[in-house]
């Protein structure tokens, strides 16, 4: 199945052969502090191993409720991003089913950045929602991260609430932004 592609790189779901890289880019995407500090170096290695290892028990699940899309280089063959699209039809007991998409782990090689491909990879999760017939799409951003509440403002996602707790702000722990698209 190939969902996308441009002059740089295509767009496809993600296979084993893409797990080595994907590890290394969302170590580095979400855990770049981690990397960084001379106390902690022996950490990143392991975060790199146990990532790696979840991506390989999510490929290895076959599942119609979820879905990594990568970005391919088209040039190297090499992957620089990802994302994820899971399905879920939520039911509260006072209304009608939503079918609701949910993306998480958007993230982008740093050498890539700034070239599209994370607004290319959004609207390829957002076709692939639509095609399955849901209406909305939601995810989470943490509210210090401006480049990708640039990134989701630019394409039309909307605040639902802002999550925080006792907890997070007991432990400094930057809240979370609920944001949503309507698909329709």
């Amino acid at each position: 199945m190939s969902l996308s592609a441009s002059q740089d790189f295509h767009i496809r779901p993600a296979n084993n052969q893409d797990v080595p890289p994907l590890s290394q880019i969302l170590a580095h995407s979400f855990y770049a502090e981690v990397n960084q500090s001379m106390l902690t170096s022996w950490l990143y290695p392991l975060l790199c191993w146990s990532i790696r290892l979840d991506l390989y028990t999510k490929f290895a699940e076959t599942s119609a409720d979820s879905i990594c899309l990568v970005a391919i280089d088209l040039e190297n063959k090499q992957t620089v991003a990802t994302i994820e699209l899971h399905f879920r039809q939520l039911t509260p007991f006072w209304s009608a089913p939503t079918k609701s998409a949910y993306l998480s782990s958007l993230a982008v090689d740093p050498n890539w950045r700034r070239n599209g491909i994370a607004m290319q990879l959004l609207h390829s999760a957002e076709t692939l929602a639509k095609e399955k017939g849901y209406q909305q799409i939601y995810l989470h951003v943490i509210n210090h991260n401006q480049a990708a509440q640039n990134l989701y403002q630019k394409a039309n996602y909307q605040l639902s609430k802002s999550e925080s707790n006792l907890i997070t702000w007991l432990l400094g722990i930057p809240h979370r932004l609920l944001l949503h698209k309507n698909l329709n």
